[in-house]
């Protein structure tokens, strides 16, 4: 079996699957951080057992065997699926993502769903099982996915990276976290948010292990309609990195937190024979801005099918139907889900549609040209992820936040772009520093073999 850095020291000597996933459920079930939704141990250990078997018969892989948990807007068939809202909570979907799907054919171990913003529109208080305690710091919140790697409940994560939240959660709870190109993963199965955007990501505790895992779940899917024809993905983490030039975007550079990240950042590059080369650029500054409101827009249309007639929670009292939809719908969203939803109608309206929804489609289209001109010059892009530490609990209610940070998030979700978020050092408290580097579209590999030189 390959070497995968940190799943091979995962493992602790033992070669059974069985084992590997008990030793998963038992961290599960110690759990004090609420990073799972579900823990489905029957369903789980049958797998193992069936994994044991193709094993003893000469199946193999780098990740064969292991465990690993899914972000809760990853449908798998039959399990509740809730995406952490509400309207959701009892939602058990007659088919699965077919990225479960692949990982189930490659040997892989699901032993349960991470807890997650509501519906990937919320920001990290907004989920309706609570918020995740950051495995770092109590008093701090984090993504359950990139919580269950961090705590080393498992050593493997899928979640959805829609408007880089993931990427930043993952990065400041000191884990790797590798964004693909938009269309290498098929998004079959995933409960929609901002459909232009979103992609499934990898979680690891090195850029091997997440690479590796992308490659089980990357390639054509019929069943995707974004989703491009290439048929599987292999990542060569062995490219040379040395010599090449990054460009360090300096409109990141608006306070004492994200500049210190860039130090470190900067630091790291030098260290691995690679020349930082500082750029400022016109449009950079105001990609989360087209974000937003296209995240609204696209946010609004998906969060409509939740009416309370067909699936989902459905309010126990009205008298007709449009107090059927408007109950439904109030009782089972959060807040936040809400004010999305709200600002989408807004700005897709006739009157405004021009002034916000158009304009952002053309800010995009600005961002692409002026991304794909510094590319011929930079093929590696080097930002922070964000302008503070991890949130502190209760500072993030209403999103205010996570909105602030997804300035330093924007361009490889708005872009599709190829990403990895790792930490590039520590704060005074200990804390890990956020960064990110991000290249054009279809050079997954040059970003992840850059970040892998890197040593993460």
């Amino acid at each position: 079996m390959a070497t995968m850095g940190f799943c091979d020291d995962w493992k602790s000597g033992q070669s059974s699957s069985v084992a590997w996933t008990e030793k998963a459920l038992a961290a599960a079930a110690a759990d004090d951080l609420n990073c799972l939704t579900l823990l489905d141990r029957q369903r789980c250990q049958a797998q193992s057992q069936e994994v044991e078997q193709r094993m003893a018969g000469g199946f193999n892989g780098p990740l064969v065997g292991l465990p690993y948990v899914a972000e809760d807007a990853i449908m798998v068939k039959g399990q509740i699926s809730s995406g952490g809202s509400r309207m959701l909570a009892n939602f058990a979907p007659p088919f699965g993502a077919e990225a479960i799907r692949r990982l189930d054919q490659a040997g892989l171990v699901l032993i349960g769903k991470a807890n997650m913003g509501e519906l990937k529109m919320g920001g990290e208080e907004s989920s309706y099982f609570g918020p995740v305690i950051h495995p770092l710091d109590a008093a701090r919140r984090c993504g359950g996915a990139a919580a269950a790697v961090a705590s080393d409940i498992v050593p493997l994560a899928l979640a959805v990276d829609s408007l880089g939240e993931v990427r930043r959660q993952s990065a400041q709870a000191g884990v790797v976290c590798c964004k693909p190109s938009y269309g290498t993963v098929s998004r079959f199965g995933v409960i929609a948010n901002v459909s232009s955007c979103e992609q499934i990501a990898t979680i690891a505790r090195d850029v091997k292990s997440a690479a590796a895992l992308l490659s089980l779940i990357a390639g054509h899917d019929p069943k995707d309609g974004t989703s491009l024809p290439q048929e599987s993905y292999t990542y060569d983490l062995q490219q040379q990195t040395a010599g090449k030039k990054v460009a360090v975007l300096l409109d990141y550079q608006t306070g004492d937190y994200d500049r210190r990240c860039l130090e470190q950042g900067v630091s790291l590059l030098r260290q691995a024979g690679v020349e930082p080369v500082e750029v400022k650029t016109r449009y950079a500054a105001y990609a989360h801005l087209a974000l937003t409101v296209i995240a609204a827009a696209e946010g609004c249309n998906n969060v409509s099918r939740f009416d309370g007639v067909k699936y989902g929670y459905r309010a126990p009292e009205y008298r007709n139907m449009e107090e059927l939809y408007c109950y439904s719908r109030s009782q089972g969203l959060g807040m936040e889900v809400k004010q999305e939803a709200v600002l989408g109608v807004y700005v897709l309206a006739k009157e405004q549609y021009q002034a916000y929804f158009q304009k952002a489609l053309q800010l995009r289209r600005l961002l692409w040209q002026e991304m794909e001109a510094l590319f011929r010059e930079y093929p590696l892009i080097l930002t922070p992820l964000a302008a503070g530490s991890p949130y502190l609990a209760g500072e993030d209610r209403g999103g205010k936040l996570s909105f602030r940070d997804r300035f330093y998030t924007a361009i490889p979700s708005l872009l599709g772009l190829p990403a990895v978020a790792f930490s590039a050092g520590e704060d005074e408290t200990g804390l890990p520093l956020p960064c990110q580097l991000f290249g054009a579209q279809g050079q997954d590999g040059a970003v992840f073999a850059a970040a892998a030189a890197l040593g993460k």
